[in-house]
């Protein structure tokens, strides 16, 4: 065996298996916190869908109610209308607090 030789097989050939050994293990440890990272963001996605999800259904529930409240009070305001011109009640002073009818909108 040559110096040459020798120097592959007791130094560089160690240095060579080592350098592949750590590489292996950090590309193994680098792929399994890609995986982990990926699977954390899909999570995140998945909560983000489910409260976009829940905050449409909330909004639309609300919208709702909101247009039902403004229907109601269109009738009660017919209705106090129609008690006014009749007669049948008496027009003074909002209570305290309240809104007088002919508040803008």
């Amino acid at each position: 065996m040559d110096a040459r030789q020798a120097r592959d097989r007791y130094l560089l050939d160690p240095i060579r298996q080592l350098v592949d050994e750590r590489v292996g293990a950090a590309e193994q440890v680098t792929r399994e916190e890609i995986a982990e990272l990926r699977r954390i963001v899909g999570d995140h996605g998945d909560a983000a869908d489910d409260v976009a999800e829940v905050f449409g259904r909330t909004l639309a529930r609300l919208s709702a109610e909101v247009g039902a409240l403004s229907e109601e009070l269109a009738r009660l305001r017919s209705i106090l209308d129609r008690l006014a011109a009749a007669g049948g009640i008496a027009a003074g002073p909002p209570a305290q607090g309240a809104l007088p009818l002919d508040a803008p909108r």
